[in-house]
């Protein structure tokens, strides 16, 4: 049986390729697919799927929830989804 509860969109950031920084843009219990990304000058949006089904049985249906979420980096830090 495929399991895909709670996948989470992880970004990372860095000042001129130095200092790597990981941060966990979502963190739920339902699954976050296929993320995106653009940028223009300094700023930077990431989007993403949230999708949720009623059953197993039905796990690609995702009739429970379908939503595009985003979020975006801007002056040095990232905002609320």
């Amino acid at each position: 049986m495929l399991q895909i509860n709670s996948t989470e969109i992880v970004a990372a950031t860095s000042e001129n390729g130095k200092n790597w920084a990981l941060i966990r843009l979502t963190d739920n219990s339902t699954p976050d697919l296929a993320p995106v990304v653009a940028a223009s000058g300094d700023r930077t949006i990431v989007v993403w799927r949230e999708v949720n089904s009623t059953g197993a049985e039905t796990i690609t249906n995702f009739d429970q929830q379908d939503a595009i979420r985003y979020k975006v980096y801007e002056n040095g830090a990232w905002g609320e989804t």
